[in-house]
């Protein structure tokens, strides 16, 4: 059994997601949608911070917890949780922020789509 903290591993969906907007970034730009590609390749940027955030900040987190004292397992989460708890925030708050830019970039695109 591994001693690792679980959230370390990369989910299909996260990393579906940074193809999937380059492509519309591109697609929207190819189209003549500049700002909409724009929206998009904003989204593209926020959608990288997130796994940068996990891979740079989380894990090495998470490795440092599990080489922490075994002994007292609750004092080492609770060195760790502010630092942990904030790098979930941050990561979280990308994320929407991509959304975000992905739902104007839909949005201009459908001001632009109409006759």
């Amino acid at each position: 059994m591994s001693t690792r903290p679980s959230g370390t591993g990369r989910s299909t969906s996260s990393s579906a997601a940074l193809p999937a907007t380059a492509a519309a970034a591109l697609l929207e730009h190819r189209g003549g949608r500049r700002t909409a590609a724009r929206w998009t390749l904003v989204a593209l940027v926020l959608h990288a911070a997130a796994p940068a955030l996990t891979f740079g900040v989380g894990i090495p987190l998470n490795d440092a917890l599990a080489r922490a004292d075994v002994h007292d397992a609750a004092g080492a989460r609770a060195d760790f949780a502010d630092g942990r708890q904030a790098v979930n925030i941050t990561r979280t708050l990308v994320c929407m922020a991509a959304l975000g830019c992905l739902a104007r970039a839909l949005a201009t695109r459908s001001r632009t789509a109409r006759p």
